[in-house]
């Protein structure tokens, strides 16, 4: 994401959003495993990579964040709530 001119934080948001969509498709093949090829089958973020549309398309697969404010000196911060699988 980040070659392709996303911020780090919305490179952050979207690799987030592909890994609780991979965690999400999990198959019953290989006991249980995630499915990351049918994560990147959904997961089509070139259009949304400010963060503002980011963090908008990242909401759509579970991923909620926010950029705490930076401070003197300091690169933009997240926090995220732990992810949530529902069974």
């Amino acid at each position: 994401m980040l070659a392709l001119g996303a911020t780090p934080w919305a490179a952050t948001v979207l690799a987030t959003a592909l890994a609780s969509l991979a965690v999400e498709r999990t198959t019953g093949y290989g006991a249980a495993t995630a499915d990351p090829v049918a994560a990147l089958d959904l997961f089509k973020p070139l259009s949304y990579l400010s963060d503002g549309a980011a963090a908008r398309y990242a909401e759509r697969f579970g991923v909620a964040s926010t950029p705490i404010a930076a401070k003197d000196g300091e690169g933009a911060r997240l926090t995220f709530a732990p992810p949530k699988n529902s069974p």
